[in-house]
């Protein structure tokens, strides 16, 4: 009886039926690896001609501008996400010069084609660029409905809160007067007006005549001058408000007309009270790219 149960137990415990195989997962069409991103960040950068007015031509790295490296409109998802990325990025990266001189090194140092591009984008795309970039792609992958499986992540900045007095001269430098220039004739007189301009750019400044350069101040400035339209609109009027001026008009030396300029209009756009809400509500849009926070901005009305 033993032996029969036994067998009727082992008939039992038989071979099972084989498990039906696991579906395969369906690929995730919503993810992008980093290396794909990246790709398509460095299509975006280029090398361009262009006419210089004499009949020659002069090449530039161009970032960023798919109209200007003669891309056809973004066609896919992650196109139309770097491309949105790249387009806001620029608003900071135009504040980073030594790039754009390194790029412009690289260009003329390489022959070849490929070489030469790819040395370009690698010059391009510092780490701080990426960075930059980086706090953009995430929110830009999401409005195309992408995310990145491995997209690393970009430096958190620490906070560092300052009074508008601290940053105030900085501002004034980057309103910059050029020198003005009285045409003499051949008896020394004046012979036709003074010419006067005024450069509002990162290379033609007044950072250089600073004794001391704080550069965390130097660049929140710059990125928020940059940013800010009412700088823009304000300082043309304010240096001609200070060439009408009095003091200004009994001056007969052009060096000292160009330092009366200098001494007064850049101090003047910075306290202006229009210039002074739209530079707060500039660097409130780059709180991520500076770690500047000025105090008294909290007083000013958005």
């Amino acid at each position: 009886m033993r032996v029969v149960v036994l067998l009727a137990i082992l008939t039992a415990c038989g071979p099972t039926a084989p498990r039906p195989s696991r579906a395969p997962a369906e690929p995730d069409s919503q993810a992008v690896s980093w290396a794909e991103v990246r790709t398509a960040i460095e299509l975006l950068i280029c090398i361009q001609s262009f006419p210089d007015g004499t009949g020659e031509r002069y090449e530039l790295p161009i970032q960023g501008n798919r109209e200007e490296c003669k891309l056809p409109p973004p066609a896919t998802a992650l196109e139309r996400a770097t491309t949105r990325a790249f387009t806001e990025a620029n608003d900071v990266l135009r504040a980073y010069p030594d790039e754009d001189r390194l790029a412009q090194e690289a260009m003329r140092a390489e022959a070849e084609p490929t070489n030469r591009i790819a040395a370009v984008r690698a010059a391009l795309l510092s780490d701080r660029v990426v960075a930059v970039l980086l706090r953009r792609i995430g929110p830009a992958l999401a409005a195309e409905s992408l995310r990145c499986t491995d997209c690393p992540m970009p430096p958190a900045t620490t906070p560092r809160t300052i009074a508008w007095a601290e940053l105030a001269p900085y501002l004034a430098a980057y309103v910059w007067p050029d020198p003005v220039v009285t045409l003499r004739g051949a008896d020394g007189k004046p012979s036709g007006a003074p010419t006067h301009t005024m450069h509002m750019c990162v290379g033609i400044n007044g950072i250089q005549r600073m004794t001391t350069v704080d550069e965390e101040l130097r660049f929140a400035a710059l990125l928020a001058a940059f940013g800010t339209e009412e700088l823009f609109a304000r300082a043309p009027e304010i240096f001609a408000e200070v060439r009408d001026e009095p003091a200004y008009a009994a001056l007969a030396d052009d060096t000292a007309k160009t330092e009366y300029l200098r001494t007064h209009v850049g101090p003047r756009v910075a306290a202006d009270a229009m210039v002074r809400a739209g530079i707060c509500r500039s660097l409130g849009r780059f709180a991520d790219d500076t770690p500047i926070r000025v105090s008294d901005c909290r007083a000013v009305a958005p």
